[in-house]
């Protein structure tokens, strides 16, 4: 996301035919993969840079204690995003995608007005109940505040199709923050905190910069005699979005209130926070893969369900994309972890015990990255379908799950117990998820299908099983990763798109 608007890189003509999307796939499918290609590049390109090398280098200097303060915090703020965003996100996204005009969103944005007042409220007296440091806390505050009106404007992006623009503005904040952060981590560097004041302050400063450019992008070319929906009460819009709030509220809770409870019931509260932190930045820097997708499928799959197009080959088309990552991720973690968190960590462990926690801890949480790949394809296609109170009910379930595990979990195994008990969360929201939108004509799953898949996954574990067992380290890894993708490319997996694409 570059602030350079005269140069219009938001709008340079990388068609399909240049990504040699085979033309035999239908147009939605070409555009999709077209722009999925774009929204891709850019956040690997940047995010990966902020996770880690700006986040983890802050980790290392700060160490864990000092980390796991800012961390608890930074996950205490996220659990009551649904203030911010009232479910009102999805809403406008696929409000706005269903007719294109982006003023259907003006009196939605009053209304975030609103709930901002009401977030800084509750997240300001609960952050003092819980005796958190003043400072780090509003800037906190300040920071999602920010954070959830660039997420707002980029839905009405997405629901005018702009995704390119989107994907700009996607990775402007942490643009901003990288050089910021940059001149810190080979300066002085982040120490204790005054560190974490500057780390927050860089986003802050992100945040801002990318609100401006997302609202001057959602308007503009935007026909200005078009209805502005001034009329439409409140009221109707809380009714509207009220299934979707108490969705995004659920599922805020299952992922971020770990963080939370390990500081409260586990014996070294904020140091075993600082060694969850770790691991569960790798699984974020994943997920922006499946994500992403997940973004791009809403308006897309809102669109084709109201017009009762069919919706199989898209999905079916997601999921093995988002498999073909989430598999060997998973899997490295397996054979690999050690080696991959001795890589990135090696300074921040005290002692042999430490990294063997940590181990234990990356473990489940990276094979979280498969389930919740899944709920980025399948959940999106139930929201899609207006099936949010459904949704809702199965995420309310695994919160209970979640919170009744890691209650009996945390004080007895600390961040470990933490890290399985969101492994078995999300695996049952996956399933959950999987099961009703198939039942609902999200995909045809039948026989063959499901074989592919299940040779397709034992051919991937032992490829990763003998390469770790010949080949230690991370060259193992990056063999493994090497022979999945060769393996891939001869199995039936994508075999249809591959015959067709030769052809041509």
């Amino acid at each position: 996301m570059l602030p350079l608007i005269k140069f219009k890189l938001w709008c340079f003509p990388l068609h399909s035919r240049c990504l040699f999307i085979p033309p035999y796939i239908c147009p939605v499918q070409r555009k999709f993969i077209g722009n999925l290609f774009i929204l891709q590049l850019l956040n690997w390109l940047v995010k990966p840079l902020w996770i880690f090398g700006i986040d983890r280098l802050a980790q290392v200097q700060l160490g864990d204690e000092w980390y796991g303060k800012y961390y608890v915090v930074f996950s205490f703020g996220l659990l009551f995003n649904i203030l911010l965003d009232f479910g009102l996100n999805n809403y406008v996204a696929a409000k706005v995608g269903k007719d294109g005009n982006p003023n259907a969103a003006l009196p939605v944005a009053k209304l975030r007005i609103w709930l901002a007042f009401a977030y800084i409220f509750v997240v300001l007296a609960l952050g003092i109940w819980q005796q958190f440091d003043p400072v780090i806390l509003l800037l906190v505050i300040a920071n999602q505040l920010l954070a959830g009106f660039v997420l707002f404007f980029r839905s009405i992006l997405q629901g005018r199709h702009l995704f390119r623009t989107d994907s700009l503005v996607s990775v402007l904040d942490r643009i901003v923050a990288i050089v910021l952060c940059g001149i810190l981590v080979f300066g002085d560097g982040f120490k204790a905190y005054n560190g974490v004041l500057f780390f927050l302050g860089a986003q802050t400063l992100g945040y801002f910069l990318a609100l401006i450019i997302s609202i001057w992008f959602a308007f503009k070319g935007a026909n200005k005699s078009e209805q502005k929906l001034d009329q439409l009460p409140i009221q109707e819009l809380l009714r509207s979005s009220a299934w979707f709030a108490v969705l995004a509220f659920s599922m805020s809770v299952f992922t971020r209130l770990d963080a939370l409870m390990i500081k409260n019931l586990s014996s070294n509260g904020y140091a075993e926070a600082g060694l969850y932190a770790q691991s569960f930045r790798l699984l974020d820097a994943a997920l922006i893969f499946s994500s992403l997708i997940s973004t791009m499928l809403l308006p897309v799959l809102s669109r084709m369900i109201q017009n009762k197009e069919e919706t199989d080959k898209l999905v079916w088309l997601n999921l093995r994309i988002v498999l073909f990552v989430a598999i060997p991720a998973a899997l490295a973690a397996w054979f690999f972890g050690g080696d991959i968190l001795n890589m990135l960590y090696q300074e921040t462990y005290s002692n042999p015990q430490e990294f063997l926690q940590s181990q234990a801890v990356f473990v489940p949480l990276l094979t979280c990255f498969i389930p919740m790949s899944l709920i980025h394809i399948f959940g999106t296609w139930l929201t899609a379908g207006n099936q949010i109170k459904t949704l809702s009910y199965l995420a309310i379930i695994s919160v209970l799950v979640n919170v009744g595990v890691n209650y009996i979990a945390i004080p007895r195994y600390g961040a470990v117990g933490a890290a399985w008990a969101c492994l078995l969360t999300q695996s049952l929201f996956a399933f959950l998820c999987v099961a009703i939108a198939i039942k609902n004509g999200a995909i045809r799953m039948d026989l063959n299908r499901i074989f592919m898949l299940v040779i397709w996954i034992l051919t991937a574990v032992l490829v990763f099983y003998f390469i770790e067992k010949n080949i230690p380290g991370i060259a193992g890894m990056l063999s493994a990763c090497l022979a999945f993708v060769v393996a891939t490319l001869l199995s039936r997996i994508f075999h249809t798109e591959l015959i067709k694409l030769f052809r041509k």
